[in-house]
């Protein structure tokens, strides 16, 4: 397991292993457990996220090995026999827990980031040729933009 140098995807590890913290605490509530140390519920959550990453792997090279590049459920179910899940196992927990979940609902995960690109319109005024077309405007429509006349035209604090 492996951080990634920029603070965005750093934040994003760290919301995705508190979900799955949450998660696992809620299951263990649900199967009736009282408590739960930090210590117990952290390696509880490390296991799983081993479990979760290798099935992820094992999947994806089984899929690679056949020559496709998206994995398909026989991929998955090659990897659960590697990793020795029993899928008979994992569909009676399920029979036996699915009236009694209850699901917190959690946000659109990661949060998309409108672009901050400046695309060029049509009715953009061109620019000078000596100017890349990638930069803004020079032309400004002052009565929209706030232009202070008394400090020469440049208003910095405009609305």
């Amino acid at each position: 397991y492996q951080r990634r140098v920029r603070g965005h995807d750093r934040m994003a590890d760290e919301f995705a292993e508190h979900l799955l913290a949450s998660s696992l605490a809620l299951m263990c509530k649900q199967q009736g457990w009282h408590q739960a140390s930090r210590s117990g519920l952290g390696l509880y959550s490390d296991i799983a996220r081993h479990y979760i990453r290798n099935i992820g792997i094992l999947t994806l090279r089984y899929s690679l090995h056949g020559g496709r590049f998206e994995p398909d459920l026989d991929d998955l179910g090659n990897a659960f026999t590697e990793l020795g899940l029993v899928l008979s196992d994992l569909q009676s927990y399920w029979a036996e827990t699915e009236g009694n979940l209850r699901l917190a609902q959690v946000c659109k995960f990661p949060v998309q980031v409108p672009s901050t690109v400046n695309i060029p319109t049509q009715d953009a005024p061109t620019h000078p040729d000596y100017i890349p077309d990638y930069l803004p405007s020079l032309v400004v429509n002052e009565e929209s933009s706030g232009i202070n006349a008394e400090y020469g035209g440049l208003c910095w604090d405009c609305a």
